[in-house]
């Protein structure tokens, strides 16, 4: 109970709204990093417990990695032998797909643990895979890869995989393909539109088709000079008085990579700038889902006479009725 207690403290903290913006002091965002830190080597260690308790293998460790990190690298699974996994659902409803990291490899072949019956029974498994482009100055890159497994998992349950690689550790085939087809739905890449350089798509689910536009826009921030009145930075959002529109921030061609699969299939667009404002966007789509995956990163953003940008991630939806409600969740912060 005191676990949960402190873990819940600190979800109620970090939901403050310059803890989601990122638009805090950098020692109150060092503050948070260890709170949620602590809350989670806490929680980890007690999940961890429980897995091995209930786990009917004799003898089996358990380390808690994060889904948006790479699994095998936090865990130091082995690329070329067979090895468990077990994630947990902390939600309410029921998910149909569990997703985590794995090394790459030609395929995997995926069993789930029958906590009732207490075997083993072969699940389906897509591997999604595209070039991760390195934060670094020489921008390298390295195959990223994640699994997604057909299984159901219960609220507030955790759900345990066999997980087994085949064939050789280079990743799937991947292509240049700019349309991704399921037995439900498909989403194309159309382009980059010429007036507002955003990256066009076209999403088709039965009868209904719909279009939206995908960019990274940058605000050129106040340094406080005149006819300026605030500095933009911690706490503030504040553009220059006479620039208050947003801007396109990557001037690089997108690169497409694409990786089908029988459920699940992703396409990446890599945005690569010599001057470092470079960025990947994934959209990934699901068999049975109703929502496009859409995983942003950003790596990091070049200083341009000794000022940053304030970056922001853009779509625009064609006769879309939300009906005035719109659902976000708190900028990625992991929980």
């Amino acid at each position: 109970q005191s676990i949960k207690e402190t873990m819940m403290d600190v979800i109620g903290s970090t939901q403050h709204h310059d803890s989601i913006t990122g638009t805090e002091r950098q020692h109150v965002a060092n503050d948070y990093a260890r709170m949620i830190d602590a809350a989670m080597t806490e929680s980890n260690a007690e999940f961890a417990r429980l897995v091995d308790t209930y786990v009917p293998i004799e003898g089996t460790k358990f380390h808690a990695c994060g889904v948006s990190n790479s699994t095998y690298v936090d865990c130091d699974v082995p690329a070329d032998d067979a090895f468990l996994v077990a994630t947990y659902n902390p939600s309410t409803v029921y998910h149909q797909v569990q997703t985590f990291k794995v090394p790459p490899s030609e395929a995997y072949s995926v069993e789930a643990f029958d906590f009732v019956a207490e075997t083993y029974a072969k699940v389906k498994a897509d591997l999604l895979c595209h070039e991760y482009l390195e934060n670094t100055e020489a921008q390298e890159s390295t195959t990223d890869c994640e699994l997604l497994v057909q299984a159901q998992s219960m609220p507030h349950h955790f759900t345990l995989f066999q997980v087994t690689p085949e064939g050789a550790a280079n990743g799937p085939a991947t292509s240049a393909a700019e349309t991704i087809k399921l037995s439900d739905q498909s989403l194309t890449f159309e382009g980059v539109n010429a007036e507002t350089s955003a990256a066009q798509f076209t999403y088709t689910r039965g009868d209904a088709s719909y279009s939206f536009d995908f960019d990274m826009r940058y605000y050129n921030p106040s340094d406080g000079a005149s006819p300026n009145r605030a500095v933009s930075g911690a706490y503030l959002f504040v553009p220059q008085m006479e620039d208050q529109g947003s801007h396109h921030y990557s001037t690089a061609k997108p690169v497409v990579e694409s990786t089908q699969g029988n459920f699940a299939a992703e396409i990446t667009l890599t945005y690569q700038d010599a001057d470092l404002s470079s960025y990947q966007a994934t959209a990934r789509i699901v068999e049975g889902d109703t929502t496009i995956e859409f995983e942003v990163r950003l790596l990091g953003i070049p200083l341009v006479d000794g000022k940053g940008k304030e970056v922001v991630a853009s779509w625009t939806v064609d006769g879309l009725d939300n009906q005035d409600v719109f659902y976000t969740d708190t900028n990625g912060l992991e929980m």
